[in-house]
């Protein structure tokens, strides 16, 4: 018999997703003793004939990622190269090793530090460094016996022998998708290291190192390869870093130091180091039984995400005086669950720097930023467009460690006057409800051109403006029982501030109309009767608020958890009246935005 779990193997994807297809009729619930393989087999049939229900499961695996090939490359010349590289590997079906090794043998053969010769079916390889030869041997041993004629296929590519970390440029083009998601891995630009300059005669670690590109745009010819230390969790990165380092140096003779290793294990190399510079994997893969060892191991974290755990591994095994650069998410500054790791970076004796990137790495999202780490002194600054921001341990201390997200030095001393002055939180004030998630909206959402007397208007994120609604563009017919999640009606049907989720700032309005929301907004109920939900609406619209937003979290969502910090002035219970006054004007069409962020400044005693 067959279970969820199968479905789940079979097509990938997750458990929260094959809740959501029951919960909204789209596979049946499965029977105590299960399916049988006739109905399962069925099942799976349905689900992969729907192939828009597969590609929008925003809970699936990378299993059923795509499976196409990322082909990274810029110029023309290159994209045709790859293209036929890639060609190769699928219509020969060779491995991403026996690719890698072939580039790898003609990029040193090109560069003279090899000799190759062909005997019969067999690559015959010597080099000066008995160990160097041993290392290509070893690797040549893990493809097939007989690489000639990808070999001669490929000698006729015009690689480019000069280019840093092309084996790795390569490498990347050729992974799928899925390949760099469960590790979390992907190439570095070259643009976040390239005013590094490291001293030659350092030792220096990169824990999670991939194919050593950082390392390679920040490094000199004069360093020592033997006193450079590369650790990753993925053997062919290695074997391709280590080449590169050879190319990089032109010899064979010194070669650096590498070791497949998990970061996320206790076990670190032996010593500490003057420089540790790293882009750790971002949302790697793992499974319920690593994440609970991982936890169980660093507790203070609280947390199994890799880069923190690189991170963590990193500033205990840098030397006193040593430094730090780390390639890392944004969210590492700002997101709750990675308090734990910067209560760490902003620790005592420690000087902080934070270079904001925006969003570099192609197929990523997510903002980057470099984090650099002085174990000395007790100084912090940031970097945005360029301009350099000092800040104190009292900014961070105030804020979950968060560093504060400003764009100049005044903006600082606003937020210290902010953060200085008397003021109370909605934390335990207010309760908040999720907006109605359908589960299938173009099933759920109806037009307007629907019969209105029998359904329900409701609003998205789109209709909510500060102080009021647009007119609606969806109706429902309001089943909680057929919604894949829903608070309960009279939560909706109750006076309440609704706010738009996905914003940058708090938009807010009162409703006191009973109206339903989409899961683009949230809502709040307040407990405390002394607050008055339409001056706090207002309160909440202003634009020192939205600073006050920015500057403490740096968030493209509006959360509960900020709502709940946002320091209100004690004030602001002498100004109830003015403030609902301006919320009537305002819901009235009436322009009062700067009459209400004069008010709102002066409550701050700006």
């Amino acid at each position: 018999m067959r279970f969820y779990k199968d479905i789940q193997n079979k097509l990938g994807i997750s458990s929260a997703t094959i809740h959501n297809w029951i919960k909204t009729g789209v596979i049946p619930a499965c029977p105590k003793d299960g399916y049988d393989e006739s109905d399962f087999l069925l099942l799976i049939d349905k689900i992969k004939n729907s192939e828009k229900r597969l590609r929008q499961g925003t809970n699936r695996t990378a299993k059923n990622d795509l499976t196409k090939s990322s082909l990274i490359a810029s110029s023309v010349k290159d994209r045709l190269i790859l293209k036929q590289v890639l060609k190769l590997k699928i219509d020969f079906d060779y491995s991403n090793d026996e690719i890698l090794y072939v580039i790898a043998i003609i990029l040193l053969q090109r560069k003279n530090l090899i000799n190759l010769s062909l005997r019969r079916s067999k690559i015959v390889i010597k080099s000066s460094s008995p160990v160097f030869t041993k290392f290509l041997k070893q690797w040549v041993n893990s493809c097939r016996t007989d690489l000639t004629d990808l070999y001669r296929k490929l000698l006729v590519l015009d690689f480019p022998v000069n280019s840093v970390d092309y084996l790795g440029f390569v490498y990347e083009s050729i992974r799928t998708l899925s390949e760099k998601a469960i590790t979390g891995a992907f190439f570095t630009p070259s643009i976040l290291t390239d005013d590094i300059n490291i001293e030659s005669d350092l030792r220096i670690l990169d824990p999670c190192s991939g194919t050593g590109t950082l390392l390679l745009n920040s490094l000199s010819k004069n360093h020592n390869p033997s006193s450079i230390y590369l650790r990753d969790i993925d053997e062919l990165a290695l074997r391709i870093a280590k080449v590169n380092f050879v190319l990089f140096f032109n010899s064979v003779e010194n070669l650096i130091n590498t070791k497949k290793s998990d970061i996320t294990d206790l076990q670190s190399p032996k010593g500490k180091f003057d420089v540790i510079i790293s882009n750790p994997p971002y949302g790697a893969k793992y499974s319920d039984s690593k994440k609970k060892s991982i936890k169980k191991n660093f507790p203070s974290l609280k947390t199994s995400e890799s880069f923190s755990i690189a991170l963590f591994q990193s500033i205990k095994m840098l030397k006193p005086e040593g430094k730090l650069y780390f390639v890392l998410p944004e969210s590492l500054m700002f997101v709750s669950a990675h308090s734990g790791i910067r209560k760490e970076i902003f620790s005592r004796n420690k000087s902080v720097y934070i270079k904001y990137y925006g969003k570099v790495f192609k197929g990523v999202m997510s903002p980057i930023i470099r984090l650099e780490i002085r174990k000395s002194g007790n100084e912090h600054q940031s970097e945005i467009n360029n301009k350099v921001i000092n800040f104190s341990d009292v900014n961070i201390r105030k804020n979950d460690y968060k560093p504060p997200y400003v764009l100049s030095q005044d903006e600082i001393e606003v937020l210290k006057r902010i953060q200085s002055i008397d003021s109370f939180y909605l934390k335990g004030k207010i309760k908040t409800c999720l907006g109605i998630v359908t589960g299938n909206n173009s099933k759920h959402l109806l037009g307007l051109d629907q019969d209105k007397n029998r359904n329900i208007a409701i609003y998205t994120g789109k209709e909510l403006k500060p102080f009021k609604f647009t007119d609606p563009r969806f109706y429902i017919d309001f089943k909680p029982n057929k919604l894949q999640q829903a608070a309960k009606a009279e939560q909706y049907y109750s006076p309440k501030i609704c706010y738009r989720f996905i914003a940058n700032r708090p938009i807010t309005l009162f409703d006191d109309q009973n109206n339903l929301v989409l899961n683009s907004i949230n809502f709040f109920e307040i407990l405390d009767e002394r607050i008055n939900p339409r001056a706090l609406s207002a309160f909440l619209n202003s634009d020192i608020v939205a600073f006050i937003y920015r500057s403490m979290f740096n968030s493209t969502k509006v959360l509960k958890s900020h709502l709940e910090a946002i320091p209100i002035p004690i004030n602001y219970y002498s100004n109830l009246e003015k403030l609902e006054q301006l919320y009537f004007q305002a819901k009235s069409n009436e322009d009062v935005m700067q009459e209400l962020n004069t008010l709102c400044k002066t409550m701050y005693n700006l």
